[in-house]
């Protein structure tokens, strides 16, 4: 979602050359590759009694706490902040996957 914003912030900021800049945002996008399992998880394993509203609410929360620390916190390695967004983009993708089969409902 903010790749522009995640690419400035790694060569102005940490100073990182494209090859290191490739690898953490590998790591960023790497959550999406993994769709069909937050599918399988949401229509399996319900939390509450429901199969999909809590998953949207507990993965709002998720990607909430995880950009907001991105902002709050000055973390010094990469690595920290390349596992907090990738963290973020497991809920949106995991959103996305709940959202698409409510559509399909």
């Amino acid at each position: 979602m903010a790749v522009l914003a995640i690419k400035d912030y790694y060569k102005e900021y940490m100073h990182l050359d494209p090859g290191e800049m490739a690898a953490y945002l590998s790591i960023v996008h790497l959550p999406w590759s993994f769709k069909i399992l937050y599918g399988l998880i949401s229509d399996n394993v319900p939390i509450a009694g429901t199969r999909r509203k809590s998953y949207l609410i507990i993965m709002g929360f998720v990607q909430f706490l995880a950009l907001f620390s991105v902002y709050s916190f000055d973390f010094e390695e990469p690595i920290a902040i390349a596992v907090l967004l990738a963290l973020a983009s497991m809920s949106e993708a995991f959103v996305n996957v709940v959202s698409d089969a409510i559509m399909v409902i």
